[in-house]
């Protein structure tokens, strides 16, 4: 909490520390509770609560709530404005691929052409590839998601032609995806494609067409997949407007597939 920053706790008594963690962690509960409740929580006394304020240079636990409930609202105000500032600069036109426009253009008259649309994704990007494929639909186009890596899609598509496979995956190195994609590469009448934030990676060099975001790839535990979908979403937004924009758009849906 910036409120203790840099806090100099080596002075501190055992019970010091122990009123110290338990306002560190419930620090924004303390604006609204009473010296002895705190003391009551804390499992310390009235008495040794007031002497951690006055150590803590505060004259009065009041004037301590004040300036605690002030650094609160000073560490919102700078969270959301974090936000919006991280927010503007993954919609720069720096954070994607210099050719993206150009590989919208060309996807954008892959989607047109195709009998079958599949877009592939697993854990967040499959509700994206869920959200993109009813998209497509909506426009006229025979379009569905796979988010289990274990459907069985080569039956469905077998005797097909001209489908189209889109792929999302932040990392571009999920193992079941990329056996997923890496299946149809050898094959004729299916196109490859991946929306990923790694160019290099294993999805990206098995893929006719990349479409690539610099955003950051942070994990939560290790594991999970705790990043912004705002470039993925920008990519799909935009091939999407390209896509109802398109001319040709009536002409293609006015035939019989």
């Amino acid at each position: 909490m910036p409120f203790f920053d840099n806090q100099d706790t080596k002075n501190f008594s055992s019970t010091d520390l122990v009123i110290y963690n338990y306002i560190l962690n419930h620090y924004q509960d303390i604006p609204q509770m009473r010296v002895r409740e705190i003391a009551h929580e804390a499992h310390a006394s009235a008495t040794s609560v007031m002497r951690f304020v006055r150590k803590m240079g505060f004259d009065s636990f009041p004037e301590f709530q004040s300036a605690l409930r002030v650094k609160i609202e000073e560490g919102e105000r700078r969270e959301a404005d974090d936000f919006w500032k991280r927010a503007a600069q993954s919609v720069e036109k720096r954070t994607y691929a210099a050719d993206l426009d150009e590989n919208i253009h060309i996807l954008a008259e892959k989607v047109l052409a195709s009998d079958n649309i599949v877009l592939i994704g697993i854990g967040i990007s499959g509700i994206l590839c869920e959200y993109g494929a009813r998209r497509l639909a909506t426009l006229g186009f025979n379009s569905f998601s796979v988010t289990d890596p274990y459907y069985p899609l080569r039956p469905r598509l077998i005797n097909t032609t001209d489908n189209l496979i889109i792929t999302i995956s932040n990392s571009g190195e999920t193992p079941d995806v990329v056996d997923m994609v890496a299946y149809y590469q050898p094959l004729l009448d299916f196109e490859r494609v991946c929306i990923t934030g790694n160019g290099n990676s294993t999805l990206a060099r098995i893929s006719n067409i990349v479409l690539t975001h610099q955003a950051p790839e942070p994990r939560k535990y290790g594991l999970f997949d705790n990043s912004s979908q705002i470039p993925t979403m920008l990519i799909l937004e935009k091939l999407l407007e390209e896509i109802s924009n398109h001319p040709d758009l009536f002409k293609y849906q006015s035939i019989d597939r």
